[in-house]
C-alpha cells in the first residue's frame, strides 16, 4: 500500500524473434508505456527483475536489476540492464558470457547498489553479488563445484542470512531439494535437504520478518503431485 507502482519484466515476441521489456505497473494497471530494454534479432527468455527501496514518507525505488537468458555465441548467456532514476534503464550488457549454458536466472534486491543473483550453469547452481552501478562482480562462487549431481532450478531469500534453495537429482531419477545459506560475506554451511521423499520441484522461497524462511514446492510422494511447505533453518 506504500507503492504507487512496482516493476514487472516480461518477453514480448514477434515471429521467432523475443525483446525483454520492463513496464511500472499499478494496483489498477499500468503505469506508464512499455520500456524494450533490447532490440536485437537474438532470442531472449525468462527475465528476472528486482529493485531495492528507500522510505519516506513515500517510498520509492532509486535502483533496480533485471537478467535475462539469451542466445548467442551457441549457448544460452546472460546479458542484464540496470535501473537508476536519472538515467532510466541501461543499454543492455554481458553478465555470464563464459563457457555453459545458464538458465533458471533469479535477482535479489539487497542493499543500494547491491544485489544477489544466482542460477544454473551447466548442472551446477552459481551464486554471485553484483554492484548494478559500476556493473562488477563482487563475489562469486560455484556452490555445487564439488557435487557430481545434476543440480538446478535455484531460488533465494534473504534477512538475517541469505538462504538459496536448488533442486538436485537423486538416484532413482527424480528430485531432492537441497538448501545451503550464507552467515558470513562468504562463509556457507554444508548442502542439506529441505524435501527428499518422492518427486520435489521449487515453487518459491519467502522469508517473514527476518526469520527462516518457507520453501514451496510441488510433491508426489504420495502418488500425485501436491504443493507443500517446509520451513528451513
Amino acid at each position: 500500500s506504500f507503492f504507487s507502482w512496482e516493476f514487472l519484466a516480461f518477453e514480448r515476441w514477434t515471429g521467432t524473434n523475443s525483446q525483454i521489456c520492463v513496464l511500472k505497473i499499478g494496483p489498477n494497471g499500468p503505469a506508464d508505456t512499455i520500456r524494450h530494454i533490447t532490440n536485437t534479432l537474438t532470442q531472449k527468455r525468462n527475465p528476472s527483475i528486482s529493485y531495492i527501496s528507500i522510505g519516506g514518507p513515500v517510498i520509492r525505488i532509486p535502483c533496480a536489476l533485471t537478467i535475462w537468458e539469451e542466445f548467442t555465441a551457441g549457448k544460452w548467456n546472460l546479458f542484464a540492464s540496470s535501473y537508476d532514476t536519472i538515467t532510466g534503464w541501461s543499454a543492455p550488457y554481458p553478465f555470464d558470457t563464459t563457457a555453459g549454458n545458464k538458465s533458471g536466472v533469479k535477482v535479489y534486491g539487497n542493499a543500494i547498489p547491491n544485489f544477489m543473483i544466482t542460477y544454473q550453469k551447466n548442472n551446477d547452481i552459481i551464486f554471485r553479488q553484483f554492484n548494478s552501478q559500476t556493473r562488477q562482480v563482487t563475489y562469486d562462487t560455484n556452490l555445487t563445484a564439488t557435487d557430481t549431481g545434476v543440480c538446478s532450478n535455484p531460488y533465494l531469500s534473504a534477512g538475517t542470512y541469505t538462504y538459496l534453495v536448488y533442486e538436485r537429482v537423486k538416484s532413482d531419477g527424480k528430485k531432492a531439494i537441497y538448501f545451503r545459506y550464507k552467515t558470513g560475506t562468504t562463509t556457507w554451511n554444508t548442502p542439506d535437504t529441505a524435501a527428499y521423499l518422492g518427486n520435489n520441484i521449487i515453487n518459491e522461497i519467502a522469508a517473514s520478518n527476518f526469520l527462516y524462511p518457507e520453501v514451496v514446492f510441488q510433491s508426489d510422494r504420495t502418488g500425485k503431485f501436491k504443493l507443500y511447505s517446509t520451513q528451513i533453518y
